[in-house]
């Protein structure tokens, strides 16, 4: 009896432990499954930031031109300006000269006038003058 009562015993052990060990393994395949699940979505997530990585670094990279070629537009647009401006400057002092010119060109014209009727009146004043002499008193000509 007490042989039984051990074999029974030692049975019930071994069909316990056997248990025990079957879902150990059931966990142990579990585990095996979700870790594999785990180390896939973690590679997945990996690419993912590699791409992200790569795609930061394009951009920094185009910014860093576009930054360049910004400065390089704003230093044109500085030199344009600049000449702009200068331009705008010597275009002041060319009209400020013609205007000049054209006061000067006004008085001489205005002096010409004034000296052409002087002449005019002098040649008048010669004409009448010679024509007397010529004729002579009382319209007889000259001796």
């Amino acid at each position: 009896n007490e042989f039984q009562s051990k074999y029974l015993e030692e049975v019930q052990l071994r069909e316990s432990v056997e248990q025990q060990y079957s879902e150990a393994l059931e966990k142990e395949k579990k585990l095996v499954k979700d870790l594999n699940e785990t180390r896939s979505l973690l590679e997945a997530r990996e690419i993912e930031l590699q791409e992200m990585t790569e795609s930061r670094n394009q951009a920094q990279e185009h910014n860093a031109k576009l930054k360049f070629a910004l400065r390089g537009v704003e230093t044109d647009l500085d030199s344009s300006l600049r000449q702009a401006r200068q331009a705008k400057q010597r275009s002041r002092q060319l009209e400020a000269s013609v205007l000049q010119l054209g006061h000067e060109v006004g008085f001489r014209e205005d002096e010409a006038f004034m000296a052409l009727e002087e002449l005019e009146s002098y040649r008048r004043c010669l004409d009448d003058g010679l024509g007397q002499v010529v004729e002579g008193p009382g319209g007889q000509g000259a001796e």
